[in-house]
């Protein structure tokens, strides 16, 4: 009976450090499997989709994850200029901005994203309104590139909506 008291502590304690952990304001990464869903968000908010495609065992994915993607979603200065999607290559039926479910590698490679980490940015559509980032080796100039394929990518999506509206 005092070993099964002692297990109960033990779970109660790990329970109490992952509440504790959460807490700390760490962004979790949105994930998608649903870009077709992503792609209203996006025509409804009239923002472009960055879409960062990644891998399991990227270690390279992992850097930019916790480098820029995290501090991005945690700061919430980019709400308002672009939606920020994760998408792991390695799952499964993933939708694409047509509803057509495919394999995350047949996606990824459907649109050009042949390496991990790929950042590419869409309009609601799923046309490329930035020019794609591949890779992730100099990460002090990565920012600047990566805040004006932002910036072009919202300019592009708002001038669209624009010219649709007239």
């Amino acid at each position: 009976m005092k070993r099964f008291n002692k297990s109960l502590i033990w779970i109660a304690l790990a329970l109490l450090a992952g509440t504790a952990l959460a807490g700390r304001g760490d962004s979790q990464l949105p994930f998608t499997e649903d870009l077709f869903a992503d792609g209203q968000l996006a025509q409804e908010q009239q923002l472009p989709v960055m879409v960062v495609f990644v891998s399991e065992h990227c270690g390279y994915c992992a850097a930019l994850e916790s480098d820029y993607i995290k501090p991005m979603l945690k700061s919430g200065e980019y709400d308002d200029k672009v939606i920020i999607r994760v998408l792991n290559i390695d799952y499964s039926d993933v939708v694409s901005f047509q509803g057509k479910t495919l394999s995350g590698v047949m996606l990824a490679n459907n649109l050009g994203a042949f390496v991990t980490p790929t950042i590419m940015f869409f309009d609601h559509q799923g046309n490329e309104v930035a020019e794609k980032i591949m890779g992730y080796s100099t990460p002090g100039l990565f920012g600047g590139v990566l805040d004006q394929a932002i910036d072009e990518s919202l300019s592009k999506v708002r001038q669209d909506t624009e010219l649709a509206h007239r």
